[in-house]
């Protein structure tokens, strides 16, 4: 992945989490899904604690009885508590030796070290079931610090005079090409 400073690439992770972006369409002021490293070796992800269609759609479960009723008990106890019951934590710990941080790939990640949140659609299909559906799911990026940071890009060669030549083209002035593009010439 790249970093931050151009022309770096650093190995990491990619963290994947099937969401359901009727969340973020019902209230786009709100952060469903974050994630941050937490420790050297850890990150915590956020995310809703209860599954959209449960909160939501009641009526098209088509629940029976004892079903049904321990559905709507769940969701009444979601509704009267809900500041409390909203969020899930998911902490994701990674061997001791990993150094994991987003601040050498993500600008605006800050001292709080918050992933960038990507939003992947998927389609599918399958042979044997005559409709199509799509998924989301969310993907964060992590950097590990602890392996050899690559550096890539174009090489450039470095031409730097010494400075007894950077003298004498001042003296007299030499056939090379300055860098300007113009021509000195001798006398």
């Amino acid at each position: 992945m790249d970093g931050v400073a151009s022309g770096t690439q650093f190995t990491g992770y990619y963290i994947m989490y099937k969401i359901d972006i009727r969340h973020i369409a019902d209230d786009r002021n709100v952060e469903f899904y974050k994630g941050r490293v937490f420790t050297n070796n850890s990150l915590l992800l956020r995310v809703p604690a209860f599954p959209y269609l449960i909160i939501h759609n009641r009526e098209e479960m088509s629940l029976k009885n004892a079903a049904a009723d321990a559905l709507d008990d769940a969701r009444h106890s979601y509704e009267q508590n809900k500041a409390a019951r909203e969020w899930k934590y998911l902490v994701l710990d990674f061997p001791t030796n990993h150094m994991l941080s987003s601040k050498v790939i993500y600008e605006d990640a800050e001292e709080d070290e918050e992933l960038e949140l990507e939003i992947i659609p998927i389609q599918y299909s399958h042979s044997d079931i005559k409709s199509q559906g799509s998924e989301h799911w969310a993907a964060w990026k992590v950097a590990r610090t602890d392996l050899k940071i690559h550096k890539r890009g174009k090489i450039e060669e470095k031409s730097k005079q010494s400075k007894a030549a950077l003298l004498l083209h001042g003296l007299i002035g030499t056939n090379e090409q300055e860098d300007d593009g113009m021509k000195s010439e001798a006398p």
